[in-house]
């Protein structure tokens, strides 16, 4: 048996990491051509709670991009979160990876870990835009360039900390359950001393 980690896979957790690997690699490639309305599945829901927190409608604009006027932003491809929803879907998968023991349970967490990511982007991405509106209305004289260095330092520290929580919290939850389980009830436990 191999010290290396490559050498203690079993053959499942070895095609998970294949597949994880391929999956990114095909929605990356994916993305960087796709259209803005075809990222209207992350943009959508963006720009709708982005409307229900500011009253701020999204217009729908011919090319498939929200148009925010009120706000002065545009919801576009640039700000779909694609990258981010591709970087929590490999990170759930490293957390959760102990668990592959077949392939059976590797397509489950490849589905499951993908959806979750789905379900988690959009709520990051519109904190990121929240946030950014919220800085930006109380230093509105912000030159363009300092402007847009801000709101990129601000979403690299927003996404960077969703990262950081999305794993800490699933490594925790899923240690708590499996610790859980692996207790035996308190009536199967010795408590004569």
């Amino acid at each position: 048996m191999s010290n290396s980690p490559i050498g203690s896979l079993s053959f499942a957790q070895f095609l998970h990491f294949g597949a994880v690997i391929g999956v990114f690699v095909c929605l990356k490639l994916w993305a960087s051509g796709a259209t803005h309305a075809e990222v209207g599945f992350l943009t959508h829901p963006v720009s709708s709670f982005i409307g229900l927190i500011t009253g701020s409608p999204g217009e729908l604009l011919p090319n498939g991009a929200y148009d925010h006027a009120r706000l002065g932003i545009v919801i576009e491809k640039s700000c779909s979160g694609s990258n981010f929803w591709l970087l929590c879907f490999g990170l759930l998968n490293l957390a959760l990876f102990r668990f592959v023991s077949g392939i059976s349970q590797s397509m489950g967490i490849l589905a499951l870990t993908l959806s979750s990511a789905y379900i988690i982007t959009p709520l990051v991405n519109t904190s990121r835009i929240i946030s950014y509106l919220f800085v930006q209305e109380r230093i509105p004289d912000l030159p363009g360039m300092a402007s847009g260095k801000l709101h990129l330092a601000m979403g690299a520290f927003i996404y960077l900390g969703a990262l950081v929580t999305v794993y800490a919290l699933t490594v925790y939850l899923t240690s708590k359950i499996t610790h859980s389980y692996a207790q035996p009830p308190e009536s199967q436990m010795d408590i004569s001393g």
